[in-house]
């Protein structure tokens, strides 16, 4: 190859390379996106989108943000070096800093054994959708490059950090501190035991005992708790926002309980024909194993039945079964939610309870003054003494 092919495609390559980073990129236009992206340069419209966060006053390079500062706003900018023998101590050491001086650092980019590490809040946000109509996503981003961040060199293990610790250009706020992995998971846990959020904030402020003590977890807000329930996924509300796929999913977690499952029958409406009952039908029957105790210790003396109609917005209607106990109080042993109750539905519903303690002889049999639960009864389970 002639020394002019290997200087034209010298030149070919350095347009493919960026001037911030050094990173190479196989057509000018994916390097354009990402000087626009990682850097806030446009260089599709030479518009330098690299601005100082003091004046507003626009540069190519982080270099000459940092130049500018020192010369034209007389800031010195402190630069630290230090080295860890792990990225453990070095990931300990990270956020004590951070801790200390109110900021976060989020990684920016890889290059080979280095780490360049950013104020979080550098840069702007990106767009998500796609088409003519972009949508801008919720970001603490202010659109300015700050000074302060960090590059670490990992050798086999140990990390050598060169660190730029001075901040400008923005107030120190914890809010926009995100909250570390332990006090996260501190939360979740509590969330998951069923403490309600208004406690949970509560006991956070109670917990502050000075002004000089307050942290970032003080300053945790009712949108903190709802994205630690979304990300540990403890919201069973909302697995789904069908009611059915949400109904569906909650049998197959308690069927993995096996004996212990409160499940004793389950039919999806729009499933296919299951015995009696028809394809639009639906039916799921609740016993829990103390349920099934008490039913198999009191049957025999009286059995209650007595149905709600249209308590829920899919006009399903909830039959329980009860027994009377030693001292006279009623105890439901058995829940039936189905889209009908007539023989047919109620006879399904006693099969499930028989499936779980057998065959019940009972004296009385107590339910409304209509014959679908006494038919249905006795086509099942033996016939009782008495009905009312």
């Amino acid at each position: 190859m002639s020394e002019i092919n290997l200087n034209k495609r010298k030149r070919n390559d350095e347009k493919k390379k960026c001037s911030l980073c050094n990173s190479m990129f196989s057509n000018i236009g994916n390097r354009n996106k990402h000087m626009q992206k990682a850097h806030g340069v446009d260089n599709r419209t030479n518009v330098c989108l690299v601005k100082c966060p003091l004046c507003e006053a626009d540069f190519k390079t982080l270099t000459n943000v940092c130049e500018h500062i020192s010369n034209k706003h007389n800031v010195q900018l402190i630069k630290e070096s230090t080295a860890f023998d792990s990225l453990h101590e070095f990931k300990t050491w990270k956020r004590n800093i951070e801790k200390e001086d109110l900021f976060f650092f989020v990684v920016q980019k890889l290059v080979g054994n280095k780490t360049y590490y950013v104020y979080y809040r550098s840069g702007s946000s990106r767009t998500t959708g796609s088409g003519k109509r972009m949508k801008w996503s919720q970001t603490f981003k202010t659109g300015k490059i700050y000074p302060a961040g960090m590059t670490t060199t990992n050798v086999d293990g140990h990390i050598t950090v060169e660190f730029r610790r001075t901040h400008v250009g923005h107030t120190l706020n914890m809010k926009f501190l995100p909250l570390s992995k332990e006090e996260r998971d501190e939360l979740a846990g509590k969330i998951k035991s069923g403490v309600t959020f208004e406690r949970i904030l509560d006991d956070i402020r109670k917990s502050v005992t000075s002004t000089e003590s307050v942290n970032r977890f003080h300053a945790v807000d009712k949108r903190n708790l709802h994205n630690i329930k979304r990300d540990y996924d403890l919201d069973r509300d909302i697995v789904h926002t069908n009611d059915a796929f949400t109904t569906e999913i909650w049998v197959q977690e308690q069927m993995l309980l096996k004996e212990k499952s409160p499940v004793a029958y389950f039919k999806m409406q729009g499933c296919e024909k299951e015995g009696p009952l028809l394809k639009d039908d639906f039916m799921i029957v609740i016993m829990t194993p103390y349920q099934i105790n008490v039913l198999s210790k009191y049957a025999t003396d009286r059995i209650c039945v007595d149905s709600t109609h249209g308590t829920t917005s899919h006009d399903f209607q909830l039959t329980t079964l009860l027994v009377v106990d030693e001292f006279g109080a009623g105890c439901p042993v058995a829940f039936c939610l189905s889209n009908r109750i007539d023989t047919v539905a109620m006879s399904r519903f006693f099969l499930s309870v028989k499936e779980k303690v057998d065959l019940i002889t009972t004296k009385v049999l107590m339910s409304d003054d209509t014959s679908t639960y006494i038919n249905a009864w006795s086509n099942i389970m033996s016939n009782p003494d008495y009905s009312c």
